[in-house]
């Protein structure tokens, strides 16, 4: 290659050997590397394209190889199309923000955009956002080691991507990188990596085969939504968070398996990462999991599984329970119509049935002293409630959203009803309370405490 300054800041690259020409702008940085845009290639007028019978721009021969020159550090908005592959050297340690993408077209408009191949070199640390945003016939990416961070909507439209490694250098992917990525179906992070950002791999509904990072602590707000080819998942034993929304929509996934206790409980409740899984009937828990309050809501959820000799936790019916069965802890979500609480059981946990939107009636044991917070949110075909003689305590919240709740029955021994505990049941019209208590009475369908 041939390099001809023709005005400041301007460099021709002849390449004999493919009789054409690519022109650049080389912009100086201060530690005397240069970034490359508006990159130009193709023989001197010579017209590459033409408009097919819809309209739509289509690219004819065009050199299938260009390399970036030595010198240059970071690759900045090119602001035209390439053919075939691009080499990106080792001086190369950024490329910046839509070096290869095209966000302002749509439609067929971009069906030209045909760069299929990216060879990288150890030394790029950053791919900006929107680096290679709309490339849709780009699947020849490899990550090189040393790479950091990969920015929002990275790799967004890249149609044709079929799979990706993510390096275990890389601490950082931005929200959207591999958004809409429709062809891309598997995924491999090397352990490093530790928070996974909103939406990467929002609508990849190709996507079956993800290995997580044994790493990672958290996966955020959507990071996979939409992905229904997705069947299976292994979540790592490092896991802490699960965001809102993180598999809604995986209409694929049939199981889930929990290996310790998440600890993002409200962020779960008020957006499950598990709605509208339709085909998720099953979740397992294992022996590092001691707590049952943070387990997330999902609308097909039959049963909860549990090892044999699990240290904490007892099954009835699909149901989670304390080893000694005296407190009912989760009842699976996706249960409908009566649910009756066996004899023996004392408490009712927080959050044991949040979410349990399909039940009708709950029959509730007279051996039952406490209902916990939250116990029945959300669980909005509930009708009726009758609590027993001996319940002395209703946590806070725990009819929160119960839109179908007509009648509530407080017994004698109720002692403390918790902040909101009826708040949204939008439809009780009748407060029964019991002429032996003390603390309450109810006074125009609401309930009042009685202060001494």
């Amino acid at each position: 290659m041939k390099v001809n300054h023709n005005s400041p800041g301007h460099n021709q690259v002849t390449d004999s050997a493919a009789n054409s020409t690519v022109e650049m702008r080389l912009t100086p940085l201060p530690d005397g590397t240069n970034r490359m845009t508006d990159l130009k290639i193709g023989e001197p007028n010579r017209r590459y394209w033409e408009y097919d019978e819809r309209g739509a721009m289509v690219w004819q021969a065009y050199p299938e190889v260009v390399t970036v020159p030595d010198g240059v550090s970071v690759i900045g908005h090119l602001r035209s199309p390439i053919l075939g592959e691009i080499v990106i050297p080792p001086c190369v340690r950024e490329i910046d923000e839509l070096a290869f993408g095209a966000e302002f077209y749509t439609g067929d408009t971009y069906e030209w955009y045909a760069l299929h191949t990216v060879h990288f070199s150890q030394g790029i640390v950053r791919i900006g956002r929107r680096a290679f945003y709309n490339c849709r016939n780009l699947d020849g990416v490899r990550l090189p080691k040393g790479l950091v961070d990969i920015e929002e909507e990275a790799f967004c439209l890249c149609l044709s991507l079929s799979r990706i490694t993510i390096p275990e250098s890389v601490e950082h992917v931005g929200p959207r990188a591999f958004r809409k990525c429709s062809s891309l179906n598997k995924v491999i992070f090397r352990d490093g990596i530790r928070r996974l950002g909103g939406y990467i791999f929002e609508k990849d509904e190709r996507l079956s085969k993800v290995v997580l990072p044994q790493t990672l602590e958290r996966i955020g707000r959507g990071c996979f939504s939409g992905c229904a080819s997705l069947t299976e998942i292994d979540l790592p034993e490092s896991l802490t968070e699960l965001g809102g929304g993180a598999f809604e929509n995986c209409s694929g996934l049939s199981s889930l398996r929990f290996k310790k206790d998440l600890v993002n409980a409200e962020e779960m409740h008020k957006e499950s990462p598990l709605r509208n899984c339709g085909a998720l009937t099953e979740l397992y828990l294992d022996d590092g999991v001691t707590r049952a309050d943070w387990i997330p809501s999902a609308p097909a959820l039959l049963e909860i599984k549990i090892s044999p000799n699990h240290p904490k936790f007892t099954t009835l019916g699909g149901a989670l329970y304390s080893k000694d069965k005296k407190t009912l802890l989760r009842v699976p979500t996706g249960k409908t119509g009566e649910y009756s609480v066996p004899r023996g059981v004392l408490a009712i946990a927080p959050n044991a049935f949040r979410g349990c939107a399909g039940i009708t009636e709950v029959t509730l044991p007279s051996t039952l002293l406490t209902i916990g917070e939250g116990a029945f949110a959300g669980c909005a075909s509930l009708r009726s409630m009758d609590l027993p003689g001996r319940v002395t305590e209703v946590g806070a919240r725990a009819f929160l959203g119960c839109t179908a709740l007509t009648s509530l029955y407080i017994s004698g021994s109720v002692r403390h009803v918790g902040d909101g505990a009826l708040e949204g049941c939008s439809a009780l019209g009748e407060i029964t309370v019991s002429p032996e208590n003390k603390a309450y009475r109810q006074e125009g369908g609401r309930l009042i405490s009685v202060k001494n």
